[in-house]
């Protein structure tokens, strides 16, 4: 049951990762693994004939091309730190940022409470399926 409690702690750290990022950017170590992270994924998104046909459905209903997997891929080869450190300053700021948590509401606002933070708003399941 622990685990469920923390959702806020999780949150915090990865706001500690963004905040380093947005004002550091990222270094070619971190660029290498995740290019290489994401080379791995999509040659494992190949590996059966369903995947593959996953890979070309998923292609198809976001009107995208074959072609364009070549292109994500030649365009992924050649980010720099440098282009990453610019989108981060600008999509990574605290105000941009959107944070859902789900859990026991009375647990996730004695956590927020305990963090200093004071959320925008919380919906119930009720509320969010009547959202607009």
């Amino acid at each position: 049951e622990e685990q469920w409690n923390r959702a806020v702690e999780a949150m915090l750290a990865m706001e500690e990762h963004l905040d380093r990022v947005e004002s550091e950017g990222v270094s070619q170590a971190e660029l290498d693994q995740a290019r290489n992270h994401m080379l791995l994924e999509h040659g494992r998104a190949l590996e059966t004939t369903q995947q593959a046909a996953t890979l070309l459905t998923g292609l198809l209903l976001r009107g995208r091309e074959l072609s364009d997997v070549t292109n994500d891929l030649r365009h992924l080869m050649e980010l720099t730190p440098a282009d990453l450190s610019l989108a981060a300053r600008k999509y990574l700021v605290p105000e941009h940022r959107v944070w859902v948590l789900t859990g026991d509401r009375m647990d996730l606002e004695l956590q927020l409470e305990e963090a200093h933070r004071v959320p925008d708003r919380i919906l119930s399941a009720e509320g969010l399926s009547s959202e607009p």
